[in-house]
């Protein structure tokens, strides 16, 4: 994750992953693979979703449109978790078929899970984050694997199909490698649902202030020289008005 919060050559962020993927979710873990599930036109899909964060943060809030879409064209949604708590975790429960905790087992007794419930689709939600599912997943218990939304690179594990992303994200003429195939939907990959929480909009301060406050919520380790440089040019014509 560190070689995101400081852009370096992106050959060498392409090989850590593949160093990643050999040593902790090899291709060879596929080896003897056979999917077993009904080949059938008929039926609904089964899609499995993973996330160490079914919960009220960011993963919650982009996910939970999916899965109300999802639902409402009869899919059928088995859903491993990791954690989750509180009543967000419990509307997107319910949302589901079928529930799982794979917490406490192993990456084999995780893929061995997936295989026997007959998931066509598995869909990973966390990529390199912690916790990731992707050891398990290198043994390609379902017969489609992608992954999406709370990561941004190449998960660099041969067993992983798809990357969905878009043209922003994933621009045709940029130095990013996968190993993955792109999916770039057509507009936006993320659909994002506000929080129910948030207090009403209220009047813009500049216009009781007279002047502009910039803000912004993210991690320290991420601003780095380049985002610096970036806010001070967003400040500097502001000041010279004032207004900053």
């Amino acid at each position: 994750m560190s070689l995101h919060y400081n852009p370096r050559d992106p050959d060498e962020s392409f090989q850590a992953h593949l160093d990643w993927a050999a040593r902790f979710a090899p291709a060879a873990n596929m080896a003897g693979r056979v999917h077993r599930n009904e080949r059938s036109t008929s039926r609904k899909l089964r899609v499995g979703y993973y996330s160490p964060n079914f919960s009220r943060n960011v993963v919650g809030h982009f996910f939970k449109p999916l899965i109300d879409t999802t639902t409402a064209r009869a899919r059928a949604l088995p859903v491993l978790p990791h954690r989750g708590r509180g009543r967000f975790h419990g509307l997107v429960r319910r949302s589901c078929d079928k529930w799982t905790d794979v917490r406490n087992l192993d990456p084999r007794q995780a893929a061995a899970l997936i295989a026997a419930d007959r998931i066509d689709v598995m869909v990973d939600l966390a990529g390199l984050a912690a916790r990731s599912i992707l050891p398990a997943l290198s043994y390609k218990p379902a017969p489609v694997q992608l992954t999406m939304l709370d990561y941004f690179d190449t998960t660099g594990v041969a067993a992983i199909d798809y990357f969905v992303s878009d043209d922003y994200h994933s621009p045709a003429d940029s130095p990013q490698r996968f190993t993955e195939t792109l999916i770039r939907l057509p507009t936006i990959r993320l659909c994002y649902e506000p929080v129910d929480i948030a207090p009403p909009v209220r009047e813009l301060p500049a216009l009781r202030n007279g002047f502009v406050t910039f803000g912004s919520f993210n991690r320290g380790r991420r601003s780095r020289r380049r985002w610096s440089r970036c806010g001070a040019a967003c400040c500097t014509p502001c000041r010279t008005r004032g207004c900053c």
